[in-house]
C-alpha cells in the first residue's frame, strides 16, 4: 500500500517562526521606542524633583538676608529607571553639581542717609565683596535637551541648550526700594547618580539694614558676575536697568543702575560646601558706630558708652579687638561680645575716643574711629520737662554752613571762604516750648571756634541761640544745656583764610592723553596720564568711556593709587566700533577734592 506524504507538521513549524519572527520584532520595537520614551519620562521627573530641591537651596541661601543661620540640603543628582524583566536599561543617569568659580560684586555711589560710621563707610565709595555661584547639570540618557540649572545672586535660571533661558525662581537682589545682597563663599563638587547633601552656613547674618541714597547724577550702581546678561534683564522687570556688560574670564560683569530714590541695603554671606575657591577677607572689622553716647547725665556721674563693630556687610562682628580712650588718658583695648558691641565706662561730660584696626586714633581711617562726648544734663532720675536740640535746619540755613547730620547729635560744616566771613549763628530750641529758660553754651575747643556768649535765654517760641567766630580750620563739639537736657554738634571749619592756615590744594591731573590704538588688528583707544593727590590722600582715579552721540557708558577702569603721584601709559579699551566717537573722562578724587577732564576721541 502507498501512503500519501503529510505536510501538517512543516505548517506548524512554520507558523512557530512567524509567530516568534513577530514576538521579537515587537520586542525590538518596545525597546527602542517605548522604554526609551519611558525613561525620558523619569528624567524629565527627576529634573522636576531636582528643581524644587534646587529651589529649597537657594531660599536657604537668601533667608540669610533674614538672619537665618543655614541648614542642610538635599540633592538628588540622578535618578534610576524601573526594573525590567525582558528589556536592558542604560545605566542610571547622573548629574553634577558644581561651583563657577570666583566672582566679584561691586557697589558704586551708595551713599547712606544720615552720619555716623553707617554715614562715613557708605559714602558714595566703590566697595567690593567676593562671590560666587553653581549650577546643577543633569547627565540623562534620553532627554538630550536637558537644561543646566545656575544659581546666581537670589536668581535661579535654567539654561538650555538652545541659548534661551527661563527663571525658575526671581531674583531679591533688587525688588522696589529693597536691595538685598546676599554673596556665596565656598565650593562645590558633586558627580553622582545618587543623592548629595550640600551645608549652608551662615558667615554673616544680616542684622542691620542701611538707607543709601541714588541720585541722578550719582546713581547706584551694582556689577555683579553672571553667565548670562539676558535674564537680568527680563528678572529686574524694570526695579533697574542693565547699562553696561564686560566679559572677565567665564563671567559677563553686569552693571545694574538704580533708579533715583532711597534704597533699604541689607546684606549677608553665606558658605556653601568646603572651602572657598578664592580669598574672602569680607567678614572682618570694616566700620565702627557709636549705638549710645551714655547721656544725658550730670556732669562726673558714671555712665556707659557703646559702640558696635560691623563688617562690610553692615553687620555686627564678634572676638575683635577695640581701642578706647577717655578724655585724652591712657589708650585701653577690649573686645567685642557675640553682639558686636564694647561698652565703655565714662563720666558725663567725657570725651570718649574708639577706634579699630590701628594702633592709635589716628591711624583709623574716619569709619574706623569716631569721638563721642558724654552729654551732661539730667540729675535725680525721671523725664525731661523738655528736651534740647540744635536747630540744624535752621543753622544750614546760612550761607556756606551745611549740616549733613541732624540733631540731636548732628554735624555742620563750616566754609569761612563761601560764606566770607568768620562770623556765625548757632541756633537751638526746646521741645517742648520752654519760654524763658536759660541755655548755657560749651566748646571743646576755643582755638578753632569762640563763642559769641556762653548763656542765653528762650524766647517764647523755646528758641535762642549764640554767635560763633571761626579761628582755624579744625573740627569742635558745641553743647547746649538747659534744665536736665542737652545736646552736641560737631563743627568743622574749613577755608580759613590767613598766612598759617591756607586753603589746601586739590587734587590735578598732571597730564592726560587719548590717542586711537595702533595698528594691531584691534579697534580701540589708548590712553595714559599722571596726576597728584595735592595736599589730600588719593580715594580713586577712574578712566571712564563713553559713547559720544548718546552718553552711554561702555567701558571704565578703576585704579586705586598709594603716594601722592600716580601715573599711568598707554593702557587701553579695545573692541570698540571702528570710527566711532567716545569720551573718555579721567577724575581723580583725593580728600582734598576732585578733579576731572574728558578728550573725544574716534577708535581706530
Amino acid at each position: 500500500m502507498e501512503f500519501r506524504g503529510d505536510e501538517r507538521a512543516v505548517v506548524i513549524q512554520i507558523g512557530a517562526v512567524l509567530l516568534l519572527a513577530a514576538l521579537v520584532i515587537a520586542m525590538a520595537g518596545y525597546q527602542a521606542t517605548v522604554v526609551p520614551d519611558q525613561n525620558g519620562e523619569i528624567e524629565f521627573n527627576h529634573n522636576q524633583e531636582v528643581h524644587g530641591q534646587l529651589q529649597d537651596l537657594r531660599n536657604g541661601i537668601v533667608s540669610t538676608a533674614g538672619g537665618s543661620q543655614g541648614g542642610a540640603y538635599s540633592l538628588t543628582l540622578g535618578t534610576n529607571y524601573p526594573a525590567r524583566a525582558l528589556f536592558v536599561n542604560p545605566a542610571p543617569p547622573s548629574g553634577q553639581l558644581r561651583t563657577l568659580g570666583t566672582g566679584q560684586v561691586v557697589i558704586e555711589n551708595a551713599d547712606a542717609m544720615g552720619g555716623g560710621g553707617a554715614g562715613k563707610y557708605w559714602s558714595g565709595a566703590t566697595r567690593t565683596v567676593n562671590t560666587t555661584t553653581f549650577a546643577y547639570q543633569p547627565n540623562y540618557n534620553e532627554w538630550d535637551n536637558a537644561p543646566t540649572t545656575i544659581y546666581e545672586h537670589s536668581l535661579l535660571y535654567d539654561a538650555h541648550p538652545t541659548g534661551a533661558n527661563t527663571t525658575v525662581a526671581e531674583q531679591v537682589l533688587v525688588d522696589g526700594d529693597e536691595i538685598t545682597l546676599v554673596t556665596l563663599a565656598g565650593e562645590l563638587q558633586a558627580s553622582s547618580s545618587a543623592t548629595t547633601s550640600v551645608d549652608v552656613r551662615t558667615v554673616s547674618a544680616s542684622t542691620n539694614a542701611v538707607t543709601v541714597e541714588s541720585t541722578a547724577s550719582n546713581p547706584i550702581r551694582i556689577t555683579v558676575p553672571t553667565r548670562s546678561p539676558r535674564i537680568w534683564s527680563s528678572a529686574l522687570d524694570g526695579d533697574a536697568t542693565i547699562v553696561n556688560n564686560q566679559t572677565t574670564g567665564d563671567y559677563v560683569n553686569t552693571t545694574i543702575e538704580l533708579d533715583p530714590g532711597e534704597y533699604e541695603l541689607r546684606m549677608a554671606r553665606a558658605r556653601v560646601g568646603g572651602a572657598s575657591s578664592g580669598p574672602t577677607p569680607d567678614t572682618d572689622a570694616e566700620y565702627l558706630v557709636a549705638v549710645d553716647d551714655g547721656g544725658p547725665v550730670p556732669k562726673g556721674e558714671p555712665t556707659t558708652v557703646v559702640a558696635e563693630v560691623r563688617n562690610r556687610h553692615n553687620n555686627p562682628v564678634a572676638d575683635t579687638e577695640v581701642r578706647y580712650n577717655v578724655s585724652g588718658g591712657t589708650t585701653s583695648t577690649t573686645t567685642t561680645d557675640g553682639n558686636g558691641r564694647v561698652r565703655i565706662d565714662a563720666e558725663g561730660g567725657d570725651t570718649v575716643g574708639v577706634w579699630i584696626n590701628a594702633t592709635d586714633f589716628s591711624g583709623a581711617t574716619p569709619y574706623e574711629r569716631f569721638s563721642i562726648d558724654v552729654r551732661v544734663g539730667g540729675g535725680g532720675g525721671g523725664s525731661n520737662a523738655y528736651d534740647v536740640y540744635w536747630d540744624t535746619s535752621k543753622i544750614a540755613g546760612q550761607n556756606g554752613i551745611s549740616c549733613p547730620d541732624r540733631s540731636p547729635r548732628g554735624s555742620c560744616t563750616f566754609d569761612v571762604g563761601q560764606r566770607g566771613t568768620p562770623d556765625a549763628t548757632l541756633s537751638m530750641y526746646t521741645d517742648a516750648v520752654a519760654d524763658g529758660a536759660t541755655v548755657d553754651y560749651a566748646i571743646s575747643n576755643t582755638s578753632v571756634i569762640e563763642l559769641g556768649s556762653n548763656r542765653s535765654t528762650t524766647d517764647g517760641n523755646g528758641e535762642s541761640g549764640t554767635t560763633v567766630t571761626a579761628k582755624e580750620n579744625g573740627t569742635v563739639t558745641v553743647y547746649a544745656s538747659s534744665g536736665s537736657d542737652g545736646d552736641a554738634l560737631e563743627v568743622t571749619v574749613t577755608n580759613v583764610s590767613d598766612d598759617t592756615t591756607p586753603t589746601p590744594s586739590g587734587p590735578r591731573i598732571d597730564s592726560f592723553d587719548v590717542q586711537q590704538l595702533p595698528g594691531n588688528g584691534k579697534v580701540g583707544i589708548r590712553y595714559s596720564f599722571a596726576v597728584s593727590s595735592g595736599d589730600g590722600s588719593f580715594e580713586s582715579v577712574r578712566v571712564v568711556l563713553e559713547r559720544a552721540d548718546d552718553g552711554f557708558e561702555v567701558d571704565r577702569e578703576g585704579y586705586t593709587p598709594t603716594g601722592n603721584t600716580f601715573s599711568v601709559n598707554n593702557e587701553k579699551f579695545e573692541g570698540l566700533g571702528t570710527g566711532q566717537e567716545y569720551d573718555v573722562t579721567l577724575v581723580v578724587e583725593s580728600t582734598a577734592g576732585q578733579d576731572s577732564e574728558t578728550i573725544r576721541q574716534a577708535a581706530g
